[in-house]
């Protein structure tokens, strides 16, 4: 969900292949967003190359990193250079497809096709209204605007069921302006002296709008999501394959006889939509605070 429809999860930094564990065949420096978010211990991933034309090869991530965003993985495939896109597994071809994530429904384009529409012929209807950020720390202004923004395009009472939807940096940096404060002089005992909010208690928000964080979200972006609009179809539920009545198969070794094991499968037909891109916005491009 966290992808623009191509499966990529991250773009290699930097590469190092000596002085690494053994079994480790190379070491991933992984460029930020997303850095290291994307990967987990045992996947299976493949190396594109930037254009997502060439699949260079598979290889298992045997350690992930996300404080120093870097992976460690058992092969090294073939021609793999930095800017090459690594990708989940069980892709194939040039320009694969994967799950239309959030990058995908969010975005300002006006150019290529969602969800089969062309965009040149629906310029306005099809863009998520956007707030760059401009590599400078998130401010409240930018969040304002955002929020605005989705109100100018469909109504002002437009905005009630939205989320802020951001990764831990971002909801650092806005809690970050919740306690910059210089001086406080409140009333004394008895008078209204707690109704200041420093966020400290209760539910966070941006602007009145709830902040839902995720270690897993872009660490440049504040999506603004209005969830009501957003769904899966389901063209399989998930179950075990079956091939009449039979779920449970003999798995054959080298010689042609079966071995002394099963084999059983999960499948699953998915796929996720938005209907109505413009009741979101987003800011993107902020700044990475510090320490992430």
């Amino acid at each position: 969900m966290q992808t623009n429809g191509n499966g990529v999860l991250g773009t290699v930094g930097s590469i190092t292949t000596t002085g690494l564990p053994a079994g480790v065949a190379a070491q991933f420096g992984m460029a930020k967003p997303p850095g290291a978010q994307l990967f987990y211990y045992n996947q299976t991933v493949q190396v594109y190359d930037p254009t997502l034309t060439t699949n260079r090869g598979s290889a298992n991530v045997l350690l992930v990193d996300p404080f120093n965003s870097l992976i460690q993985v058992d092969a090294l495939p073939t021609g793999t250079s930095v800017n090459d896109l690594i990708v989940h597994d069980g892709l194939t071809g040039a320009q694969p497809t994967s799950l239309f994530g959030i990058l995908y429904h969010q975005t300002n384009a006006t150019t290529g096709t969602w969800l089969n529409l062309n965009r040149a012929t629906y310029p306005v209807e099809l863009a998520t209204p956007v707030v760059n950020g401009n590599n400078s720390a998130i401010t409240p202004g930018a969040v304002r605007l955002a929020i605005n923004k989705v109100r100018k395009a469909l109504g002002s009472n437009q905005v009630s069921k939205l989320i802020a939807y951001t990764a831990l940096e971002q909801e650092h940096q806005w809690e970050q302006l919740g306690v910059t404060i210089s001086q406080i002089i409140k009333e004394g005992a008895g008078g209204r002296a707690s109704d200041l909010d420093l966020l400290f208690t209760g539910e966070k928000s941006m602007a009145g709008v709830p902040i839902k964080s995720s270690i897993n979200a872009n660490q440049t972006r504040v999506d603004f999501l209005d969830l009501s609009h957003w769904g899966r179809a389901v063209m399989q539920d998930i179950d075990f394959y079956d091939v009449g009545g039979q779920t449970v198969f003999p798995i054959y070794g080298a010689s042609g006889g079966i071995s002394a094991a099963y084999i059983f499968y999960f499948v699953t037909g998915f796929q996720v939509w938005n209907e109505s891109p413009r009741s979101g916005a987003f800011i993107n491009n902020l700044a990475i605070p510090t320490g992430y």
